[in-house]
């Protein structure tokens, strides 16, 4: 099984002769900063509420290299732009989800993310996200702990509602294996001793652990999240 979803990310990599051009849109939206409405009564945000009017900008990140994976913690600001772009292009591009059948953009799950963004975002430098979508490295606040398969849309909601209930605003960084691996040098992370591994020095840095619980509390049944 862990083949089958390998191979159905692989198959985009190479696809994206253009990636600066058709990026361009997804690159917009990490320059922007506090471009995002508020629940009424509340302070924590929805990713999908984008309100270009209040947007002010910061300079984008031309990339950079974090040496150690457990650095490259991804913020609110830097994942709030997946949303955006995944519901514009998902369906003209015509997205399949791993069964084979057109996805909405509401289904878009990190597999589908890292076949047609991480991989083609990523392929020029081989690289991890982070390190093309930061200015260096950022240590995380929080480790998280998820099922690939769940919503994206879903899953930037909790991380906005945790950080919300926290206070910690759009720049402090979780650490998300997808975004924190370099997907092209995954055996790096992956290591055979678990001790070793990305994941295990990313919790000795972090604060605490979230969990982020999908709907079919799939996240349960597997021991490695």
């Amino acid at each position: 099984a862990a083949d089958a979803f390998y191979d159905y990310i692989m198959t985009e990599k190479d696809k994206i002769d253009d990636a600066e051009n058709k990026f361009k849109e997804l690159k917009a939206g990490l320059s922007t900063h506090g471009s995002w409405r508020s629940w009424p009564g509340q302070s924590i945000t929805r990713p999908w509420d984008f309100d270009e009017a209040s947007a002010s900008r910061r300079q984008p990140s031309e990339g950079c290299e974090i040496e150690l994976a457990e650095h490259r913690g991804i913020t609110l600001a830097q994942l709030r732009p997946l949303w955006p772009y995944i519901s514009r292009v998902c369906e003209p591009e015509e997205w399949l989800g791993y069964d084979g059948h057109p996805l909405r953009p509401r289904q878009v799950n990190l597999y589908t993310v890292c076949k047609h963004i991480i991989m083609p975002f990523t392929r020029a430098r081989a690289r991890s996200y982070v390190e093309h979508v930061a200015n260096g490295p950022q240590p995380p606040t929080f480790f998280v702990s998820h099922w690939w398969g769940e919503p994206v849309k879903d899953f930037i909601a909790c991380i906005e509602q945790h950080s919300g209930d926290r206070g910690l605003g759009e720049d402090a960084p979780y650490w998300v294996c997808a975004y924190a691996n370099n997907q092209w040098n995954i055996g790096k992370a992956v290591t055979k001793d678990p001790g070793d591994s990305s994941f295990r020095r990313a919790m000795r840095l972090s604060k605490g652990t979230l969990s982020v619980i999908d709907a079919g509390s799939v996240v349960f049944t597997r021991i490695w999240c």
